[in-house]
């Protein structure tokens, strides 16, 4: 008995890290997704903003156009174009702020948003925004996101641009 015991408990520690609530998906090594920390559905970003947690890891999302635009909708939502002045003249998502990702004051910039403010980034292709992502997480944000394909996915979709 002993011995199917030692034999079943590797797998059974396989299960249960493998189980958990999260709303999720794997992608290429990332968990994406929104996450929540126990049966009432408490998110971390909730959870830290209250004070009930220390360290809230960051929950980093690779989003497609269409969910990208659903969610920039939001009151609470922070769009974030990294891109150059030359790129935001021919054309930005409404409602984006421009910081571009290459200047000294990005990090500065960015350091006024509070901590817990959910952060949407896009950039041409989706490339900045992982550099924007990594820079945010560093800041101490904890909920960030961005358009995997960029505003070229935006605009291949046919969704609404807006020029000075």
């Amino acid at each position: 008995m002993r011995s199917i015991l030692v034999f079943l408990l590797p797998f059974s520690l396989l299960f249960a890290a493998c189980s958990g609530d999260q709303n999720g998906e794997q992608n290429g090594g990332e968990i994406t997704g929104e996450f929540t920390i126990d049966a009432e559905g408490t998110t971390a970003e909730d959870a830290a903003a209250a004070g009930n947690i220390e360290e809230v890891r960051t929950v980093k999302r690779n989003l497609d156009t269409e969910t990208f635009r659903e969610e920039i909708q939001s009151n609470d939502a922070v769009l974030i174009d990294v891109r150059t002045d030359r790129e935001w003249d021919n054309g930005r998502i409404p409602g984006s702020v421009q910081m571009n990702i290459h200047r000294p004051e990005f990090q500065e910039n960015l350091s006024a948003f509070p901590r817990n403010q959910k952060l949407y980034f896009y950039c041409a292709s989706g490339r900045r925004t992982q550099e924007a992502i990594t820079i945010a997480e560093r800041l101490g944000f904890h909920n960030v996101s961005h358009l995997s394909q960029g505003i070229n996915s935006w605009q291949r979709e046919g969704f609404e641009l807006e020029r000075d």
